[in-house]
């Protein structure tokens, strides 16, 4: 089953929220010093950074965070596995890309351009 891509105002990708998806704060501070709290959606490649901040002390935002998974029923550690699936993604991506351009060691040439644009789809959780 096909899914419509989603587009905000500015012509960004939005997050698709019907999947598991958790709130999470970036540990570095922004040019301001401050924190800002992104959405992060299981097995997808990336984060969506939201439009407003969780103030300069990093414990304050992380209880924040926290205190916000646990509005929409989510976790700690269903949020580091939420998290941890997106990294994943994205290493998957970056891995097959890589070998697309390059013959790797102990494979006898480097994956389709199906298999690039399949790694693709799956980082942007199955849309086209």
């Amino acid at each position: 089953m096909e899914r419509k891509i989603s587009l905000d105002e500015k012509g960004a990708l939005v997050p698709d929220l019907s999947k598991p998806h958790c709130y999470w704060v970036n540990p570095i501070p922004n040019d301001k010093g401050e924190y800002q709290p992104s959405i992060v959606v299981e097995n997808v490649s990336g984060h969506w950074p939201l439009d407003y901040t969780w103030g300069k002390d990093l414990e304050i935002a992380e209880k924040a965070c926290e205190k916000q998974n646990a509005h929409i029923g989510v976790t700690l550690e269903q949020a580091y596995k939420i998290v941890a699936s997106s990294m994943a993604a994205s290493n998957e991506l970056k891995a097959v890309k890589h070998a697309h351009k390059k013959k790797l060691p102990g494979f006898l040439g480097s994956p389709s351009q199906e298999v690039v644009e399949e790694a693709e789809r799956r980082m942007r959780g199955g849309l086209k």
